[in-house]
């Protein structure tokens, strides 16, 4: 179902059109496929809802929630624990390029 007609659009105009890299793809997907797709999201996210299988403070995936909702709850945990005379302490880990440096076969 995720067969697609990809076209390739100019990133700016007036670039260099010989070069690949002047072009990005665009992937137009059938609707069936689209279709489908959202009826099974929907259809996972109200069964992970209705049998509580997310932790209570996961923002992730979760509506009404964002990274917003996730950094105003480590700052008001943050802050209750200063008013507790506890000191905080917050490890942050970034692995969006961890794959970046692996070779691949």
């Amino acid at each position: 179902m995720k067969h697609a007609i990809v076209s390739p659009l100019v990133k700016k105009p007036g670039m260099d059109l010989s070069s690949l890299s002047s072009y990005r793809p665009i992937s137009n997907l059938p609707f069936v496929s689209k279709l489908l797709e959202r009826v099974v999201a929907h259809k996972l996210t109200t069964y992970r809802s209705s049998n509580h299988l997310l932790p209570t403070h996961q923002s992730a995936y979760c509506r009404h929630h964002s990274t917003e909702t996730a950094l105003l709850s480590n700052c008001n945990d943050a802050f209750l624990a200063a008013d507790r005379g506890m000191i905080t302490l917050v490890v942050l880990l970034d692995l969006s390029a961890a794959f970046d440096t692996v070779e691949h076969v």
